[in-house]
């Protein structure tokens, strides 16, 4: 009986150990310098508040609270090739970013799947 426990338990820690190692294969397949970059055609907004809003008035066809919120929000396609840093996710899939244009610095909110890589 001893030995029987002995080879489950074994092959419990043998399969963790595989898929542990699965996923530090996986990881270190990727670049140690990858940066994340911006997806066109998503929506960067000033505040998480404004995202939310722009979101549902895009969901309901709203083109008066779209205009409104335009002067809070710009597509990602309009921040191309400008650095920018990862500064917070939440689990609603909004992500924080701070983009950078020289010496000054804006924070936006947008989509998660708008930041690929990160």
């Amino acid at each position: 009986m001893r030995a029987r426990y002995h080879s489950v338990i074994s092959s419990d820690i043998a399969m963790k150990m595989r898929d542990v190692f699965g996923f530090l294969l996986c990881i270190s397949a990727i670049p140690a310098n990858a940066k994340p970059a911006l997806l066109p055609n998503y929506v960067a907004c000033q505040s998480q508040e404004a995202l939310r809003q722009m979101g549902q008035a895009i969901r309901n066809h709203d083109d008066n609270g779209i205009r409104y919120l335009s002067r809070q929000c710009t597509l990602t396609t309009s921040l191309k090739g400008r650095p920018f840093s990862v500064i917070d996710s939440t689990l609603l899939g909004e992500t924080r970013i701070r983009v950078y244009d020289g010496s000054a610095a804006t924070e936006l909110w947008t989509p998660s799947e708008a930041v690929e890589g990160r």
